[in-house]
């Protein structure tokens, strides 16, 4: 029995989110290599697993992100950062950008 898996994202879909989340290139360079790698990757071993019943196109969708304001950041994270410092700061919750603070130096 062989089973052929065929990795659940595209170069073209990860270049379009990153676009679409205003990420800066080296970001996006960063993904596509991330993607491209595990396209290499070789698939574990399986033995004695009905693999059958498993649902390996059910990875999930991507959600658009939401802007918060300082304001709107828990206190556990703002106790953390300076936020009046001209950092780069990118907060997630699960795959969603929360907050994005980036300097242009």
């Amino acid at each position: 029995m062989t089973t052929q898996i065929v990795l659940p994202v595209e170069l073209d879909t990860v270049r379009q989110t990153s676009v679409n989340n205003g990420e800066p290139a080296w970001l996006t360079e960063s993904r596509v290599n991330g993607v491209k790698l595990a396209q290499e990757l070789e698939l574990p071993k399986l033995e004695k697993m009905k693999i059958e019943r498993w649902d390996l196109s059910n990875f999930g969708q991507l959600r658009e992100g939401y802007a918060a304001s300082e304001q709107q950041l828990p206190e556990s994270v703002a106790s953390l950062v300076d936020l009046k410092e001209h950092s780069n700061l990118i907060v997630q919750v699960n795959s969603r950008t929360q907050f994005t603070q980036l300097s242009l130096s």
